[in-house]
């Protein structure tokens, strides 16, 4: 797998023939390549995109989206009034008889008695400044942030962009948004690569393997700005240690000129995890 942000049969320049854009929806799986060893030849045009292998996007989880305070309703107060007296020849009240306390309740799924999952904490993190996709890229393809996370049986790695992502690109508008991930952090090569393809019909999330494309074995996420891949530690390497970074490249088809887009981070070398 190749570390950089050049694509299949595309430079990182900005493409500028409109052949690409006909065949732009067909070709965003290719973008898979930029960090990761074809299966095919690099000029070899991309026909399938592999969908079946393919997860579709669910909404954040509750700790990966902004928070908000809770709203606390106004406590309503009771009317207070006063004691009355019993009549001086009432009969004395008796003391109700002594309650036996209710046994507790069984303990249910997801009941605090529970011992809580292991929170994720962050293992690794990179930056890039921004605004430096291109004139021509929108916000959200303007790298942010990068982290990957660890909870000790899976890695959650986190991609902020500028903008949020759209649930859908426009017609002929394409996004691919890569993460590859290496055993050895200054290897020409990476050994791992997950990877978002955006299209007119939604996102899709790969995984890459030095076997190929597999099916993907965990969860993917999208909301706001940020998207989210969770798959297990056994299905990068299982690895304890490495280094990784993430590009994205955005095309959008026009008449005449492509208009194109590309970022990366860190813009040069790889950042480093360690579990």
């Amino acid at each position: 797998m190749r570390s950089g942000s050049a694509t299949f049969g595309r430079p990182v320049t900005p493409p500028l023939n409109s052949v690409l854009a006909a065949t732009a929806v067909a070709a965003s799986l290719a973008l898979a390549l930029s960090g990761c060893a074809a299966p095919q030849a690099p000029d070899e045009p991309v026909t399938e995109r592999k969908t079946e292998l393919a997860e579709r996007p669910a909404p954040l989880a509750a700790d990966e989206a902004p928070t908000e305070a809770p709203t606390t309703p106004a406590t309503a107060t009771e009317p207070t009034t006063q004691p009355t007296e019993p009549p001086p020849d009432a009969p004395p009240t008796e003391a109700p008889p002594p309650t036996t306390p209710d046994a507790p309740p069984p303990t249910q799924p997801g009941d605090p008695t529970e011992p809580a999952p292991t929170p994720f904490r962050a293992i690794g993190q990179t930056s890039d400044r921004g605004g430096d996709q291109g004139l021509e890229g929108p916000g959200y393809s303007d790298l942010v942030t990068v982290t990957i996370e660890d909870n000790g049986q899976e890695a959650r790695v986190i991609v902020d962009v500028a903008a949020d992502l759209p649930a859908t690109l426009s017609e002929g508008e394409v996004m691919g948004v890569g993460v590859n991930i290496s055993r050895d952090p200054n290897a020409g090569e990476s050994d791992f690569q997950l990877f978002a393809d955006g299209g007119s019909d939604g996102w899709f999330a790969y995984l890459h393997t030095p076997d190929g494309f597999i099916d993907y074995p965990g969860q993917f996420r999208l909301g706001g700005n940020r998207l989210v891949f969770q798959v297990p530690w056994v299905s990068i390497g299982g690895m304890a240690s490495g280094g990784f970074d993430a590009f994205i490249d955005w095309s959008q088809e026009r008449t005449l000129l492509n208009a194109a887009a590309s970022d990366r981070a860190p813009n040069a070398g790889r950042a480093t995890f360690t579990r």
